[in-house]
């Protein structure tokens, strides 16, 4: 539409709020990314007879993540696996007073399919996580005091990390500067693949570089304020230019970037950048990011790379959302009973 940046999706004043939108051979990025999204209405993509090889010579790296993308990513099941098969995930989180967001990530481990998943949180939170999870491992960490994690722990989340397929880290864990040094110090250590999200991403905040020290791949999943942080940007800065910001950190950082938002965007080291379509405000609610790296994590740990698993996590977790139906009131707790759904529906090409 008239007054719509076909690149980044701003806005200019009196721009046209058009019912719907005609676009040429290929989809425009700013169709997609908001404020300009609101001004599109329906979008229908035209074919003008451009010639493949001219699409596939101009070099973009630039996708729109649909079922048939994500129906070649997804891990699938022999008839005869046993849990062992199905990969074991590890999950570092939690902490007095947030134990929700290691549940919530723990059971969405599950429910994506990993045969084993552990939950390692302080020890104070041991006995109210073990209370609220059936199919988890529940274990607890070496504290300095109630819900701050000591030194100890670090090696314990490592051993039992890299005896693993992959780690998440970070929701709920706490902020206190013990905690973020022991962070630090697993994020430096562990060598199987690391999902890094929420007090993980703090720990990280004035200490960028350890990113490109890490042995294990890692993907990070920031929301933009959290970006805006570790970067020292503004949250508006972030969201006025979400690609190339998202595409640059990921190679500066050698690693896969999942930027929350409407949409997501996924940036990986090689340039590659997918931008989510699934997905509403229904998301918008506490609890639902904590959801998004338990999944990823879960996907990662069934013999799929770590780029697909964000890749295939973003897009199921959204899915997932559209399935319930349910566009205000959606509860955290309750995406993770759609995923099974959403995983056959892409498979099944519905």
């Amino acid at each position: 539409p008239t007054g719509v940046n076909a690149d980044n999706g701003a806005v200019a004043e009196n721009a046209v709020r058009a019912d719907k939108t005609v676009t040429m051979a290929l989809l425009k990025t700013g169709l997609l990314l908001y404020p300009g999204r609101e001004y599109c209405g329906d979008i229908e993509l035209a074919d003008i007879g451009m010639p493949a090889k001219m699409v596939e010579e101009c070099g973009s790296k630039k996708y729109r993540l649909t079922d048939d993308i994500v129906r070649e990513l997804l891990p699938l099941r022999k008839a005869d696996a046993h849990k062992g098969d199905a990969g074991r995930a590890v999950i570092c989180a939690g902490s007095p007073g947030f134990t929700g967001a290691a549940a919530l990530s723990s059971y969405a481990a599950v429910k994506a399919g990993a045969g084993l998943v552990a939950l390692y949180t302080p020890l104070s939170s041991r006995d109210v996580l073990a209370g609220k999870l059936t199919e988890v491992m529940v274990h607890g960490l070496l504290e300095r005091m109630p819900g701050i994690l000591g030194g100890g722990a670090t090696g314990d989340v490592v051993k039992n990390a890299n005896a693993a397929d992959v780690l998440a880290i970070g929701p709920g864990l706490g902020t206190s500067e013990s905690t973020q040094q022991v962070v630090r110090d697993i994020l430096l250590q562990v060598q199987v693949p690391v999902v890094i999200d929420a007090d993980a991403l703090t720990a990280l905040q004035g200490h960028t570089e350890i990113l490109t020290q890490m042995q294990a791949a890692k993907v990070l999943t920031p929301h933009p304020g959290e970006m805006a942080r570790l970067i020292g940007k503004e949250i508006s800065e972030i969201n006025a230019d979400r690609i190339n910001i998202a595409a640059k950190y990921a190679q500066e950082w050698n690693a896969v970037l999942v930027l929350k938002g409407a949409p997501t965007v996924i940036a990986c080291p090689d340039g590659t950048v997918y931008v989510n379509s699934t997905g509403s405000s229904a998301l918008a609610t506490g609890g639902s990011g904590d959801v998004l790296t338990g999944i990823i994590a879960g996907l990662a740990a069934q013999e799929i790379t770590l780029q697909e698993a964000a890749v295939c996590g973003v897009y199921l977790h959204g899915k997932a959302a559209d399935i319930s139906g349910i566009d205000i009131g959606l509860a955290a707790g309750e995406l993770a009973q759609f995923l099974p759904e959403a995983r056959c529906e892409v498979l099944k090409g519905n």
